[in-house]
């Protein structure tokens, strides 16, 4: 199923920068503090998120998208907090299907994130 342009425009950002240094109060040393913070975080919390999907631990998975999902909403990484909210719904329901084709959508916007942050992240 492809996007129309007019489905496209409406998308939220992967990073909604102004958002972000407005929840920072306009501190701009602060939020650029907790992007690299994220930047550390966020390739860990993939990778025990990756093991506990290879050991099936549907409690681990759950709790590591709850993680995700909170921290990517305090950043303004909506697309991101989407994605890690469906993960941690499928493994709390217990549905492994549903759960890996969410997952593929949760690394897409992991990977989408962490190169918009790390490709300039300047926050103004």
């Amino acid at each position: 199923m492809s996007q129309t342009d007019a489905e496209i425009q409406t998308l939220p950002p992967i990073f909604d920068r102004g958002g972000f240094l407005s929840r920072c109060m306009g501190n701009q040393a602060l939020a650029a503090k907790l992007v690299g913070v994220f930047l550390g975080t966020l390739p860990k919390e993939k990778h025990a998120l990756e093991s506990a999907t290879a050991t099936i631990d549907l409690d681990e998975v759950r709790r590591i998208a709850h993680r995700v999902q909170g921290t990517a909403k305090n950043i303004c990484a909506v697309p991101l907090a989407e994605a890690a909210f469906l993960v941690e719904n499928a493994a709390e329901q217990r549905d492994v299907a549903s759960l890996h084709t969410h997952l593929e959508t949760l690394n897409a916007q992991i990977e989408a994130i962490l190169d918009e942050l790390a490709s300039g992240a300047k926050i103004s």
